[in-house]
């Protein structure tokens, strides 16, 4: 991976760039919770969404009522940010590695210790089952301040709360060529240098999507939600959630796990190949699902694994920022993968009513269905297995023609997914290891499933 250098106080993410693809709409709004709306206001029920914030799929960005669009489709490649040092001020220093190294204060489900070649430790809070964690910032007297932020593999980009934090005062100074100009500070949708951003270690000034999270509503302990930690930071490292044990954990590539490790645990490998990736020169271009993609075009670098429905497969993003905690086990298709069922023979029954949600431009439409028992639905594994779901809802996106500009799965010419935090949950534990292009699962824990 190319990484800038460091000048001990500032760092960038090379050019500052990043890929900050805008969503198109997003699931059923009385029915479940959907990560990225600040508010939804149905006729009957008002959700409560795990982010609010700009995103790669199809889950929608802006509310109904009182807030902004979905920034414009960005086209720049990711680019990542540099790796700050670990600290032992700054988490859980655990330092034994290889296959015979166990942990003994927090255990995986089934009874097995968690490998101590995991990392570092921080603790994870969940609010509407998403899972957060606590980060710092300085502002422009030297102060430091505790905010919660959404860990969010569905975020290609970072971004930080532009109404919550008017009182960090980014450095107005720095430039973000993402922007192609000068920082504004507190402008929904631009971009600022925020100065010491510690998480696992700081980062020292790191370029942050400003963005309205103040409708966000959060469960305690999670503080109101402050931010995001997109893919572009967390495809810097081996990160675990650990949601049976409320922890997130990182670990360099070098000193990350021996499979053998992952194995012994329990643990279960899903291929990302050519969709998430600690080098961008491994992503595939979008034209390979998306031919109104331009030719510089990447793939979203998000955790993307192959869904097995019947006879067919799909791509589908892991997205830890869509919360389903109402309709649990919820899943988002887009056309191209619901014709395919169709033509395969897999029954699907119309669950309901469509309904409309709000885009970052127009409203799209959205149809639950419901997928014969008899069907097999999984994720499948590097080894040819299968991860099978108990039970899944479906819900079929399609964009309408003022929405289409804001790309998502629902644009695309592929047959793809997505699928609700509740999966991650209900795994208890899953590990996002960029380097290698896998996610790991507990068998155990998807069992649940």
């Amino acid at each position: 991976m190319n990484r800038p250098e460091r000048d001990g106080t500032d760092v960038s993410n090379g050019d500052d760039s990043l890929s900050i693809p805008a969503t198109s709409g997003g699931g059923g709004a009385t029915r479940y919770l959907v990560a990225r709306l600040a508010l939804v206001l149905s006729l009957s029920l008002l959700n409560v969404a795990c982010s609010g914030g700009p995103m790669s799929g199809d889950i929608g960005c802006g509310p109904q009522m009182g807030g902004v669009p979905c920034p414009p489709n960005r086209s720049e490649p990711h680019t990542s940010q540099s790796i700050p040092a670990i600290t032992a001020a700054s988490s859980t220093a655990v330092t034994a590695r290889g296959p015979g190294s166990k942990a003994t204060t927090a255990s995986l489900l089934g009874g097995a210790a968690i490998p101590e070649c995991f990392g570092q430790r921080r603790d994870m809070q969940l609010s509407h089952e998403c899972p957060y964690t606590s980060v710092t910032v300085t502002d422009a007297a030297a102060q430091t301040h505790p905010l919660s932020f959404l860990i969010d593999y569905g975020s290609p980009a970072s971004s930080i709360d532009d109404v919550g934090t008017s009182n960090l005062g980014p450095d107005s100074s720095a430039t973000c060529a993402r922007d192609g100009g000068a920082c504004v500070p507190h402008s929904t949708g631009t971009s600022c240098k925020f100065r010491n951003f510690n998480f696992f270690g700081d980062w020292g000034n790191v370029c942050f999507l400003q963005w309205d999270y103040s409708k966000i509503t959060t469960d305690p302990p999670v503080t109101a939600q402050a931010g995001i930690v997109g893919a572009d930071l967390l495809v810097t490292s081996v990160f675990t959630l650990d949601y049976a044990n409320r922890a997130i954990f990182q670990s360099r590539s070098g000193d990350f796990c021996d499979d053998s490790v992952l194995q012994e645990a329990g643990m279960e490998a899903l291929s990302t190949r050519g969709f998430f990736s600690g080098d961008e020169r491994s992503l595939y271009h979008l034209r390979r699902v998306s031919s109104t993609a331009s030719p510089a075009e990447l793939v979203p670098n998000v955790p993307t694994v192959t869904l097995r429905v019947g006879p067919i497969d799909a791509v589908a993003q892991l997205d830890s920022g869509f919360g389903d905690s109402i309709d649990r086990h919820s899943i988002n298709i887009n056309k191209p993968l619901f014709d395919k069922l169709v033509a395969a023979g897999v029954r699907l029954e119309a669950v309901g009513q469509a309904t409309t949600l709000a885009s970052c431009k127009g409203a799209d439409s959205v149809q639950e269905y419901a997928v014969s028992p008899t069907t097999d639905v999984g994720l499948t594994t590097v080894n040819g297995g299968l991860l099978k779901f108990t039970h899944a809802r479906f819900w079929l996106k399609t964009s309408s023609a003022e929405s289409h500009s804001c790309k998502g799965i629902a644009t695309w010419d592929a047959a793809a997914a997505q699928l609700g935090n509740s999966f991650m949950v209900d795994s208890g534990m899953v590990v996002y290891d960029p380097m290698g292009s896998r996610v790991w699962i507990s068998k155990n824990g998807a069992s649940a499933w």
